[in-house]
């Protein structure tokens, strides 16, 4: 059987599951209303993601694995085009890959921002400044200019992961895509 509930809430998903007790598939979005609810109600049913947030989670972590990747492949979309290009002097529009979504704009931005910061205590600390006044003239702590005079290169910023009900099934879903 398959039903759509009158509301967005819990008491009427719980009411529902309970009226219908033998549910073996639960649809859902990613409120966790809906989560709390179905594992109270029914915990024997196995709660899965409805096609729109399916495709909106994949989507989500497609751009979040090639994200780290958008300069080789703003290159590579580039050097692709510059071959095929029939004139020389064409008006090209930005690449799918060159667009990005508003959150990668400003994490791009704030990349930017910390690199220019970065190549400017570099600067100074080749010219023989301290790291104290490099410290006053970049507006950074003396740990933050160590830090970047340590590095070998550039400290990118580490991506934290959450964990999700997908990490167990992680290898066997990359083998199924591969």
């Amino acid at each position: 059987m398959i039903d759509l509930l009158p509301d967005r809430s819990a008491q009427s998903t719980d009411q529902w599951l309970r009226v219908h007790p033998g549910a073996e598939f639960i649809s859902r979005d990613r409120a966790s209303l809906y989560a709390e609810a179905a594992t109270k109600a029914a915990p024997q049913a196995v709660q899965v993601a409805d096609r729109w947030h399916l495709l909106r989670n994949m989507s989500e972590a497609l751009v979040e694995a090639l994200g780290p990747h958008h300069r080789l492949l703003a290159e590579v979309a580039r050097a692709v085009v510059e071959e095929s290009k029939p004139v020389a002097d064409a008006v090209l529009e930005p690449s799918p890959v060159e667009r990005l979504s508003r959150p990668r704009v400003r994490i791009e931005q704030n990349r930017e921002r910390r690199m220019a910061r970065y190549e400017a205590v570099m600067e100074l600390f080749r010219q023989g400044v301290s790291q104290r006044d490099i410290g006053r003239q970049c507006g950074l702590s003396r740990k933050t200019v160590r830090r970047f005079i340590r590095a070998q290169g550039f400290p990118e910023r580490k991506r934290h992961h959450r964990s999700s009900s997908v990490d167990p099934h992680r290898d066997y879903l990359e083998m199924r895509w591969q």
